[in-house]
Parts: structure tokens; C-alpha cells; sequence
């Protein structure tokens, strides 16, 4: 009898922890249930990750497509729709990547090899105007005649040798090739490429993703929309938290307060609130491989004058702006390239090659301006400055405002803020003296800051063309090691003698994130949240 009730007892136990366990388990599932909210500093402009070339539109591609390969939940590359990490051959020019085959678009149509193609195809076809390629797909072979229309997109150098086997080849061999592998190498679906045509991607509903969220509720100009968990996503059983609930919000103020109400939880943040709550466990901080600075309108009189741009490249007190007008934790920067962000396999940092390029020194400053106005037979100027229309870009206008108008007798600047989708579109239509804007990247190396001078480059608003500086970077391109270094160095003080452009300062990434919410870590690669990681404790 005792051994029937130990039995008896046993079995009543297990089933009395299989019930519980159960409900345990069920009640974590349904805690995932409950929405996440967040906030983005500025209305993105596309969802087309040929064209994503601002932080907010590419912020949506993270959460919403997957690339050959990815960041994981640490921010270091890993394997995405392709199955590992591919070792090049061909002295590093030739790649194929195994893609997996349970990876799916949110239509429930296969991801293939020939959906890489007919993407990259897209992105480089001159039609496209892709703002990334030059920046992310420079590389692949017969790149720069197919987007210049002179061949055709089926010379481009990359291939489907099956259904999912892909084929890229390079021009030349790329060290950081894998780091952009995980940021610019998406697929696109041919059949809903081709329904839309120049709709493709105009708003949520004309396209499809594959990624672990699919995006709900934009329409290209709305300040809400919604990611939702894709249970068709190939790694859908680590995708915790279901839906997601995005509201553009412009003014920090604004997002502290909703942060602190509950109304959010996870926003970026800067300025004061930065400053203002260090020791706070709810604040993260990390520095963004960023730069911000000012670009100046090459083709345009009078910022075609060199001596303007030098100017304007010595007047500027980056310290001051960093540690009063920011106080956010912003670093100054006097280098394009900035100190501490790229260092090669030995640990040494490329800023130490050139140091600070660009000083402040009110005497060179005040020289320079004195010989422009020489040359241009002009003792009174206003220029116009674009920014955006965001609470750190007001500050930042204000401060060039005042160090211009102070110093450089007869300067005066006009302040024109807008939002970020059309201070973009005002930008590549030259409608600008001198324009805030800035840069990332998601690679560990100089060209990845430079290329917003080359002349097909990205950021390149006026395609400034200076042919020491080209033929340099292109002799770099074909270099490895401490040459190429040495002539990238090259490059960047003919960058800084010449000023197209001029560094203001090095952004730290600060975000409030829940104390309710795990999963999520920050990165200088990453910076951004990726959804697909969190959970709610």
C-alpha cells in the first residue's frame, strides 16, 4: 500500500508541476504578449533599403529585413539568410554563400539565391538612384559601368548558381566586406518588385519582409506605425515580444516625459537628459561609429571659394560645442575620421597617422575669411545653413550661427531647419550654402568615414570631384595593411586642405531602455535597438 500511494503521490506531483510548469510557461508566453513602445527622433524617409540611406529609414529595414548576414544580440556579425561565414577565395575577391532554406518572405514565398540578384541588380540600375550603392556595393565587380548605365544590370558581378546558392565577385579585395554583408546586402522579392515598380516600398503595404517583424500601418509620411512578430521568419521561436508600436518624436523633452510616464520604453535620447541622469541604470550610453559635421555646396558660389571653407574649418570651437552646447556626452571632432572609432589588427587607432586635422584658431580663421573676401570683392555675405528640425540640430545651427556672426566681421547665417525626408531631398538638390548632416558606419575602417567625399559617394550632396583625393582612395582600394593605411592618410589631409566637408563632432548614442525590458544591448556597430532580441522581464 505505502509503495501504491508513494506512486500514487509521485504521479499526482508530476502532474501537478506539468499543470503548473504549463501555466507558468504560459504566463511568460503571454507576458510577451503585451506591447513594446518606442519612439524615433525623426520620420524616416523610405522603406526601401536600396534608398535607406538616413539612420530612421535604415532603423525600420533592421527591425523589418535580414541581410546574407546580420549582428547578433551582442552587435558582432553573424550569419543571417546565408548559412555561415564565408572565407573568399580568389585572393579575396569571390565569394558563395549557401542560403538557408527555411527562410521565407511574410507572403510565404521562399527567400532564394536569385532574390539577392535581382536586388542588388535594382540598387545599382541607374533608374534606381540609390543614395547606398556607391557606399555598399562599390565593390562588386563591373559596379561602377552598370551604374552608369554603360553595361547592363546582368554584368554586375553577382550570380545565382542554384536555388540557393549565391556568387559575388569583387574588383577587389575588401577587409571589412563582412561588416557590410550584414547592412547592405538585402534581398528583394522579383514578383512584388515587379507588381509595384516605382511604388515598390511607398508605403507598408507594397512590399514584403524577412525579417522576424513584418511593418504594419506606414504610409510614408505618418508619425505611428507597428512591427509585427513574423511567425513565417526562419529563427521566429527567439522573437519574444510580438508587436511593437514606433511614434516619431521629435523633441527630447517630449520623450523623456513619455518615457517617464510609462508611456514608452525604449527612446533615444541627448542633451540634458544625458547629462542630467548620469547613474540612472534606465540610461545607456555608447559611442556611435558617427561623425557629425557640415558639408559645404561645392558648386555653388561662394562656397566654392577654398578660403570660405577654411574658414570655417578653424572657427569652430568643437570642445566648447561638445561639452556646453550638446552636454551630452558628444565628443569633439577634428578629424573626418574620428579618434578612437578605427583602429587596425594591432590595436592602433588611423586617427594617430593625421592626429586633429581641423583646430580651432580664430586668428587662422579670421585670415582665411579676409583673403575670401579679397578674392570675392565682398565684405558682406548670408549664407544659408540647412539643418534638421530636432532639438540637437537646433543647438548645433545656433552655435555656427553665433561663432560665424561673432568672429567673421560682415558673415551672416540664416538658419533653415526642416524635417530630416525633406532636408535630405534639399540637400541632393543643392538648395543649401552649408548643410548639418552626419554619418555612420558599420565597419571598422577609415574608408568607411571617407567615402562621403569620394565622388560617387553617398553623402556627396554636390559630388565634389577632387582627383588627388579620388585617385588616392582608389589607390588605397587595391592596398592591404600599413600601405594602405599610409595612403588613406594621404587622402584624408588632402580631404582636410581642400574642405568639402568639415568635422564637428563624434556622437555618443544614448537611449532609455526599461528596466522592464532585457535582450537589448547597444553597440558602436549596432547602436540602434534590434526588437528581435528583447523581452519582457
Amino acid at each position: 500500500m505505502k509503495l501504491k500511494r508513494m506512486l500514487v503521490t509521485v504521479s499526482t506531483v508530476a502532474v501537478i508541476s506539468t499543470v503548473f510548469g504549463t501555466q507558468i510557461i504560459h504566463a511568460a508566453d503571454a507576458k510577451q504578449d503585451k506591447t513594446l513602445n518606442v519612439t524615433v527622433q525623426a520620420n524616416p524617409t523610405t522603406i526601401d533599403p536600396a534608398k535607406a540611406s538616413d539612420a530612421y529609414s535604415q532603423s525600420i529595414v533592421d527591425q523589418v529585413m535580414e541581410g546574407l548576414y546580420t549582428f547578433d544580440k551582442n552587435g558582432k556579425v553573424a550569419p543571417g539568410a546565408a548559412t555561415k561565414i564565408v572565407k573568399p577565395t580568389a585572393n579575396g575577391t569571390k565569394y558563395i554563400f549557401t542560403l538557408r532554406k527555411d527562410a521565407k518572405w511574410s507572403n510565404g514565398d521562399p527567400v532564394t539565391a536569385q532574390d539577392f540578384v535581382v536586388s542588388l541588380q535594382h540598387e545599382v540600375a541607374p533608374k534606381t538612384a540609390s543614395q547606398n550603392a556607391a557606399s555598399y556595393l562599390s565593390f562588386i565587380k563591373n559596379f561602377g559601368a552598370v551604374n552608369k548605365g554603360t553595361k547592363p544590370v546582368s554584368e554586375l558581378g553577382v550570380k545565382a548558381l542554384g536555388n540557393y546558392k549565391l556568387q559575388v565577385t569583387l574588383s577587389s579585395r575588401v577587409p571589412y566586406f563582412n561588416s557590410l554583408l550584414a547592412t547592405g546586402f538585402y534581398p528583394a522579392d522579383k514578383k512584388v518588385l515587379n507588381k509595384y515598380g516605382k511604388d515598390y516600398a511607398k508605403d507598408s503595404t507594397k512590399m514584403v519582409y524577412n525579417g522576424p517583424y513584418t511593418l504594419q500601418g506606414w504610409k510614408g509620411t505618418n508619425d505611428t506605425w507597428t512591427y509585427v512578430k513574423d511567425n513565417k521568419f526562419h529563427a521566429a521561436k527567439g522573437v519574444r515580444i510580438k508587436k511593437v508600436v514606433a511614434t516619431v518624436s521629435k523633441e527630447d523633452s517630449t520623450s523623456y516625459n513619455m518615457f517617464q510616464s510609462g508611456k514608452i520604453q525604449e527612446t533615444a535620447i541627448s542633451g540634458e537628459y544625458v547629462a542630467n541622469n548620469k547613474g540612472n541604470k534606465e540610461l545607456h550610453t555608447v559611442p556611435g561609429a558617427s561623425l557629425n559635421y557640415l558639408n559645404f555646396n561645392t558648386n555653388k558660389k561662394p562656397m566654392t571659394n577654398v578660403h570660405l571653407r577654411r574658414a570655417f574649418n578653424y572657427l569652430l570651437d568643437r570642445q566648447s560645442l561638445a561639452n556646453s552646447v550638446l552636454n551630452d556626452g558628444s565628443l569633439p571632432a577634428n578629424n573626418m575620421v574620428p579618434k578612437g572609432i578605427v583602429k587596425n589588427s594591432q590595436g592602433k587607432d588611423f586617427y594617430s597617422l593625421n592626429g586633429g586635422l581641423a583646430k580651432y584658431d580664430l586668428k587662422r580663421a579670421k585670415a582665411e575669411w579676409k583673403t575670401f573676401e579679397k578674392e570675392s570683392h565682398t565684405s558682406k555675405l548670408t549664407l544659408k545653413l540647412l539643418t534638421a528640425d530636432d532639438s540637437t540640430s537646433h543647438k548645433l545651427g545656433e552655435f555656427v550661427q553665433s561663432s560665424a556672426q561673432k568672429n567673421l566681421k560682415g558673415l551672416s547665417i540664416s538658419i533653415n531647419p526642416q524635417p530630416v525626408s525633406q532636408r535630405i531631398a534639399s540637400a541632393f538638390a543643392g538648395k543649401y550654402d552649408l548643410v548639418a548632416t552626419g554619418w555612420e558606419t558599420s565597419y571598422d575602417d577609415p574608408q568607411g568615414f571617407l567615402t562621403v567625399a569620394q565622388k560617387d559617394g553617398t553623402a556627396n550632396f554636390p559630388k565634389w570631384n577632387d582627383t588627388q583625393f579620388n585617385q588616392l582612395m582608389e589607390e588605397a582600394a587595391k592596398q592591404t595593411g600599413n600601405t594602405r593605411w599610409q595612403t588613406i592618410a594621404k587622402a584624408n589631409k588632402r580631404l582636410n586642405n581642400q574642405v568639402p566637408d568639415t568635422p564637428l563632432y563624434n556622437q555618443v548614442v544614448a537611449h532609455f531602455l526599461s528596466k522592464n525590458i532585457g535582450g537589448i544591448k547597444y553597440t558602436s556597430t549596432s547602436p540602434q535597438a534590434l526588437y528581435r532580441y528583447a523581452y519582457w522581464k
